[in-house]
């Protein structure tokens, strides 16, 4: 055709398209860019629940680590974050650090620099690190425009979310991806290796090992290589701090008690329940048993899964990738709809 107009039915097709892309993909991105300055205006100045409040129990915990006291005091962790930055009034679910003694540890370097330089370079490092790995994954799965997709990712609420907070999501967000990457690029070892970081918050990301292992079946050396490679990371971050897994374990029971008590961002079913009318007399409680029973529900469509994934001839006929893709992808997707202490940034780790 003349005057440079498309010569055949795809190009007509891909010119008429491309402008309505371009107007979605520029909503898309002006309503991320407007979310993050309105969550900016309502975090600053500092306080709980706004900028670096997770991040401030981190470094107030790697901190007391260092000193050789014990992050798990809750009194004397309190005293900590208030030194490194005060609040006008304290939240008590808050307040207290209950991850494994291996995340406040490998944070012990940071603290010999003033806390807000030490949050900024805890999220650039956590930024550089999950947008080199999603444009790796993007690549690979045939995005043509990895950046875009990078740069969306990155800016989206989510995203933000756990960024601003200076919490651990871009390292899971790694860590997974990562795991995934090797894992269907033929290097079993290497992505057990990558995923066993999920420790540094395992309530959250542990169906992502579980799935990833399934998906690799019935190879049974790739199964056997992923689980050295992880059973070696897990051991690592285990070991580490292991003369306070007890106290450890005390604090998970006195936060678990807590969450009933006035964390709003809660996203997962058994928070959505408690918020329905008094008259239905739910809780978010660890033990309460309304969550139990969603747990439970939960729990019992992650084994159906995973039954159907091992015996399952269409299941065997996918490639690596697709069963790699979507094994750890539903199998996260269930546990953060039912487990009881899901934010919604944590929604970031099914990009």
């Amino acid at each position: 055709m003349r005057g440079g107009a498309p010569a055949n039915l795809d190009e007509l097709l891909e010119s008429r398209s491309r402008w309505p892309r371009i107007l979605v993909l520029a909503i898309s991105l002006g309503c991320s860019v407007g979310l993050g300055i309105t969550a900016l205006i309502h975090l600053i100045p500092p306080r709980p629940y706004g900028i670096a409040d997770d991040f401030r129990v981190f470094y107030a915990a790697a901190t007391m680590l260092a000193r050789g006291r014990s992050p798990y005091s809750a009194g004397a962790l309190r005293a900590a974050e208030q030194v490194v930055w005060h609040y006008g009034h304290l939240q008590a679910n808050l307040d207290l650090y209950a991850y494994l003694p291996v995340t406040a540890t490998v944070l012990e370097p940071l603290t010999k620099v003033p806390f807000w330089v030490a949050y900024t370079l805890y999220t650039l490092v956590g930024l550089g690190v999950a947008s080199l790995v999603v444009s790796l994954v993007a690549r690979d799965l045939g995005w043509r425009h990895d950046r875009i997709l990078v740069a969306a990712v990155m800016s989206s609420w989510v995203g933000l979310l756990g960024a601003l907070s200076g919490n651990v999501d871009f390292v899971l967000l790694a860590s997974i991806g990562g795991g995934m990457l090797l894992s269907w690029r033929g290097q079993p070892l290497a992505a057990g290796l990558v995923l066993g970081v999920i420790w540094v918050k395992p309530d959250v990301a542990w169906p992502a090992a579980v799935f990833l292992a399934l998906a690799l079946w019935p190879q049974r050396g790739l199964v056997l290589r992923f689980a050295a490679g992880f059973a070696s990371t897990s051991t690592v971050c285990l070991l580490v701090g292991v003369g306070r897994m007890g106290e450890w374990w005390a604090a998970v029971v006195e936060f678990g008690h807590t969450i009933a008590g006035g964390q709003y961002d809660l996203a997962g079913l058994p928070s959505l329940a408690a918020a329905a009318p008094r008259s239905w007399g739910l809780s978010p409680g660890l033990l309460q048993p309304s969550t139990l029973a969603v747990l439970a529900l939960g729990l019992l469509a992650m084994l159906g899964l995973a039954v159907w994934m091992l015996t399952s001839p269409d299941w065997s006929r996918v490639t690596v990738v697709g069963r790699v893709t979507w094994a750890v992808a539903l199998g996260m997707g269930v546990w953060l709809v039912v487990t009881p202490y899901a934010h919604t940034n944590y929604d970031l780790l099914l990009v």
